[in-house]
Order: structure tokens, then C-alpha cells, then sequence
């Protein structure tokens, strides 16, 4: 009954861990999408200053570019991160169920 109490504990722990894993990072996803968000409105000011229009269509298109990493970067990670804790979730599962 103890050992039962210390492995759904250890369960507790993994979860715990890899949400916070995945807070942290989405945090750290959200801030890179802001810098392109960010570009991209910096744009609009760029051109009443008089910037060439060369200049002010790469910096668009940097911006359009950071944005597009930024979320293909974020669901490849959140599908791996998830996909990750579930089947450690199941892994220990099962343990717990052969020890049985």
C-alpha cells in the first residue's frame, strides 16, 4: 500500500514536470511571437518615416518569416512534448500493473 502511494507520487511528479516544461516554453513561444507581431506593426511607422520601400518589405517579410517558424516551431513541440508524456504516463502504468 506504501510503495502504491510513493509510484502514484512518482506519476504526480512527471506530470508536474512536464507541464511546467511546457508553460515555460510557451511563454518563451509567445514572446517570439510578439517580437514578429512587434516588426510588423514597426512596419506601419517605418514607412511614414520615409524608408525606402525595399527596406520596409524585407523587414515585413523577416516579420511574416518569424511568425511562421515561431508556430510551426510551437506545434511540433507541443505534439512531441504531449506525445512524450503520455506514453510515460502509460509506461509507468504499466509498471505499476506488472508489480502488481
Amino acid at each position: 500500500m506504501n510503495n502504491d502511494f510513493f509510484n502514484r507520487r512518482a506519476n504526480h511528479s512527471l506530470v508536474k514536470e512536464q507541464l511546467t516544461h511546457m508553460l515555460t516554453m510557451t511563454m518563451l513561444f509567445m514572446i517570439l511571437g510578439g517580437i514578429a507581431v512587434s516588426l510588423d506593426l514597426a512596419v506601419v511607422q517605418i514607412q511614414r518615416i520615409g524608408v525606402t520601400d525595399f527596406t520596409s518589405k524585407a523587414i515585413e517579410l523577416t516579420s511574416h518569416a518569424m511568425l511562421l517558424i515561431d508556430l510551426t516551431l510551437f506545434g511540433l513541440y507541443t505534439l512531441k512534448t504531449s506525445f512524450v508524456l503520455v506514453t510515460d504516463i502509460f509506461k509507468s502504468r504499466q509498471r505499476d500493473m506488472l508489480r502488481m
